[in-house]
């Protein structure tokens, strides 16, 4: 982080399985890193007027996530065999994540309440060699373990009585899906170009496969308060669920100078176009049944699709270190830019995207055989204001009832403290 996510050519710590597993040949004998960061995300909506058929006007109060810090944490080993040039690593680490929460009652209530809870963890064995000092590859197996838990808000207006945000027609859902396993791995190269007392030049590359979570869980649903719906019952609350992430694919090149500064340029390319849509379908023999539902009877819940249309992704990203103290201080500095994969279209505050600069600064103090590492990370993403959005509020029981709810202005920015501890033995 303190270099930007400029890591694929070097293989400073144990991140390298990540990054590229072929620089964990730099790792000999036993090695640990515990690692965690702390994540506060901040994300402001101010959500656009709407007019109404009939010419009303509604405005809206802002809308803004809940202040809390979110730990990440990493827990990972490696030992190298220094004759043979082979390492082999493994750990798990949750890669640095949000969980926004906000309001109950908020404008953004349709998009997202709460996702707290929520969990992703990824556990990852790889192996190292080197044929040839200037030379290695690595490739790594994964196992990418997903909980979601995600709390949101659903109209059941019927364009009979009340209006479509009415707080007495609103449905309140709590989906909780689960996916314990699912396969995956990732594969790098490296090599030395130039060798000297005074100059060092590598190249690397590394992909990351695509991952594809299949959740499935249940979902609970507090009905409308309105009086008519106190007959109403729901019968049924298997679903599951498919979410794809994406191929990663990056290129570095790194100049070191007298072994004491480097300087890395990457440039990275996530596939998050192979993610068109969510859907959530139900996952019950017989359906989900909303029964005795006001004018309408009985009512079968159909499938649940809310449109992403995400398109690739790609960052530059340039950073590099310089020793201080050779012995004992290292710093590093960092800066990445990232366009955004989520058009303004089917943008909203739920995993709300756009186009973000990091700034990334970080320090390592080595005592001996192990070392502490501090970072800190800023990323900021412009403000965003959306007009043409095609988001719309979920109604299963009317669907051409829903109304648009992503138009207005987006504010956001995350904070990153990371603080890990490193040992070689």
């Amino acid at each position: 982080m303190g270099r930007g996510g400029a890591s694929i050519a070097g293989g400073d710590t144990l991140q390298a399985i990540w990054y590229n597993p072929a620089n964990l040949v730099e790792m000999q004998g036993f090695s640990t890193l515990i690692d965690v960061g702390l994540i506060q995300h901040t994300t402001r909506f101010q959500r656009a007027q709407r007019i109404a058929e009939d010419g009303q006007e509604t405005n809206y109060e802002p809308a803004q996530t809940n202040p809390h810090y979110l730990p990440d944490p990493s827990l990972l080993f490696a030992y190298g065999w220094k004759k043979h040039r082979v390492t082999l690593a493994f750990g798990v680490y949750a890669p640095y994540s949000n969980t926004p929460s906000y309001s109950d009652t908020g404008a953004q209530r349709y998009a997202v309440i709460d996702t707290q809870g929520s969990l992703f963890l990824v556990s990852h064995i790889a192996a190292a060699w080197a044929p040839h000092p200037r030379f290695r590859f690595g490739a790594g197996i994964q196992n990418h373990t997903a909980i979601v838990r995600l709390q949101t808000a659903a109209s059941a207006y019927l364009g009979v009585f009340g209006g479509p945000e009415d707080p007495d027609l609103d449905l309140y859902t709590e989906a909780s899906l689960q996916a314990p396993i699912n396969i995956s791995g990732n594969v790098g190269v490296w090599g030395r170009l130039l060798d000297t007392a005074a100059v060092k030049w590598d190249l690397a590359a590394s992909v990351q496969m695509p991952v594809v979570l299949n959740t499935s869980g249940q979902i609970k649903v507090r009905l409308p308060t309105n009086p008519l719906f106190d007959p109403t019952r729901i019968e049924g609350s298997r679903v599951k669920a498919v979410l794809n992430l994406p191929l990663i694919v990056r290129a570095a090149t790194r100049v070191t100078l007298f072994d004491r500064a480097d300087i890395e340029a990457a440039f990275v390319y996530e596939g998050w176009s192979s993610l068109k849509e969510l859907r959530i379908t139900v996952d019950e023999p017989d359906g989900i049944w909303v029964r005795d539902v006001p004018t309408i009877g009985d009512y079968r819940v159909p499938d649940i699709v809310v449109p992403r249309n995400s398109r690739d992704a790609f960052s530059v990203r340039v950073g590099g270190s310089v020793k201080v103290l050779p012995k004992w201080l290292r710093i590093r500095v960092g800066y990445a830019f990232e366009t955004s994969a989520t058009p303004n279209e089917t943008n909203t505050v739920f995993f709300y995207d756009s186009n973000k600069h990091l700034f990334g600064i970080g320090a390592s103090i080595t005592f001996k055989n192990m070392a502490i590492d501090i970072s800190y990370a800023h990323i900021l993403m412009p403000t965003n204001t959306i007009t043409q959005s095609n988001y719309k509020q979920l109604n299963p029981l009317n669907p051409s009832g829903a109304i648009v709810i992503g138009n207005g202005t987006y504010d956001a920015s995350y904070n990153i403290i990371g603080l890990a501890w490193r040992g070689s033995f």
